[in-house]
């Protein structure tokens, strides 16, 4: 149980550090100054990797169902402007250029 609370009272303090714009390895300076061993830093190390990704993960997945929703809006669109006989060129290629970006954006994001 006190290991669980340490893991997460070294969670929130390496949240804070981050969110104050402190590099990985300012970060585990000040976690080496304050007397953690070569194998705790090895787990602080992959820890502070985690939760860069998390954040990077969770950015990307929001431009992914941003970008099908714009996708699909423009589908449905032309779709319903061509039977209407209106002109479907910014539907077409405008929604569907700006979701592509979108999906693509978050795609990268996801699997870098």
């Amino acid at each position: 149980m006190k290991i669980a609370l340490n893991e997460h009272n070294n969670q929130m303090q390496i949240k804070n550090l981050i969110a104050q714009g402190l590099s990985n390895e300012a970060i585990m300076v000040s976690y080496e100054n304050t007397g953690f061993d070569e194998s705790e830093l090895k787990e602080l190390q992959m820890l502070i990797q985690k939760i860069r990704n998390k954040k990077r993960t969770e950015t990307g997945i929001l431009l992914v169902l941003i970008g099908i929703i714009i996708l699909g809006l423009g589908f449905m669109s032309c779709l319903l402007l061509h039977y209407l006989g209106n002109d479907i060129n910014f539907w077409l290629y405008g929604l569907t250029g700006i979701g592509a970006l979108a999906l693509f954006i978050g795609l990268i994001l996801i699997f870098s």
